[in-house]
């Protein structure tokens, strides 16, 4: 299958955003279905990292957008040393 994209993180593992995850973002959160762009962003110039507090393989990125004023906050899981998206929508404050 091939990806909508692959990227390098800003800590530089490759993070890759699948079809299926795609269709299930702009499925659950349609605001997000102009936002390949931004999840990318996201995801190499974050303006914070967080991880998971159940989940050592779970990162929450975020990106600020300004004219939205909001995040755009982007759910990765690592395995074997790269990652995937899991989700990605707007957020009001950092989790």
């Amino acid at each position: 299958m091939v990806n909508i994209f692959v990227v390098r993180d800003c800590s530089g593992r490759l993070i890759h955003l699948s079809h299926e995850r795609w269709k299930h973002i702009v499925s659950k959160h349609y605001t997000m279905s102009n936002a390949v762009e931004k999840i990318r962003n996201a995801l190499v110039n974050p303006v914070i990292l967080r991880p998971s507090k159940s989940n050592t393989m779970i990162v929450y990125y975020y990106l600020w957008e300004k004219e939205k004023n909001s995040y755009v906050m982007v759910l990765v899981k690592y395995l074997n040393g790269s990652g995937f998206v899991i989700t990605s929508f707007q957020v009001d404050v950092i989790r």
